[in-house]
C-alpha cells in the first residue's frame, strides 16, 4: 500500500500476479490505525465497537471482497470445494485482520481466514496434498 498504488498479490500453482486494490488507500488506512480501535475502556468501549465494526467493512469492501471475486470464491455450502486463500500482511496493513473482515452484516455469511506465518502456509499445502484423493 503505498500512494502510487495498493495491490494484492495472488499467488497460484501457475502465476504470480499483482492485483489492484484502488480504493485501498494509506490515507484511509492511518485514519484507521490513528483511531486506536483495540485500546478500550468501559466508558469508550460501546462506541470503539461500533468503530472496528465499520473498519472491518472497510476493509471487506476495498481489500477482501474485491480479491475473493477476483480469484472466483463465492460462499458456498460445501467445504470440500472451497478455495485456500491465505493473507499475508505488511506495511500498514500489517495489522489489519483480515481474517475478520466482513459485509458489516450479523446475518452474512461471507468471511476469510487467515494464516498469519509463512511455516503454516508449507504446512497446509502439503495437508492439501495429503487429504485429496
Amino acid at each position: 500500500m503505498t500512494r502510487l498504488r495498493s495491490d494484492a498479490l495472488i499467488v497460484t500453482p501457475n502465476a504470480i500476479q499483482a492485483f489492484p486494490l484502488p480504493d485501498l488507500r494509506p490515507r484511509d488506512a492511518l485514519g484507521w490505525i490513528r483511531k486506536d480501535l483495540t485500546a478500550t475502556n468501559l466508558h469508550d468501549r460501546g462506541k470503539k465497537n461500533k468503530a472496528y465494526r465499520d473498519f472491518l467493512t472497510w476493509l471487506w469492501r476495498t481489500c477482501v471482497k474485491p480479491v475473493l471475486n477476483h480469484i472466483g470464491y463465492s460462499a458456498q455450502s460445501s467445504t470440500s470445494s472451497l478455495l485456500r486463500v491465505w493473507w499475508t500482511k505488511t506495511g500498514l496493513a500489517s495489522s489489519f485482520l483480515f481474517y475478520a473482515a466482513n459485509n458489516g452484516s450479523v446475518h452474512s455469511t461471507e468471511h476469510s481466514a487467515f494464516t498469519p506465518r509463512g511455516s503454516r502456509h508449507s504446512n497446509s499445502r502439503e495437508r492439501s496434498r495429503i487429504d485429496r484423493p
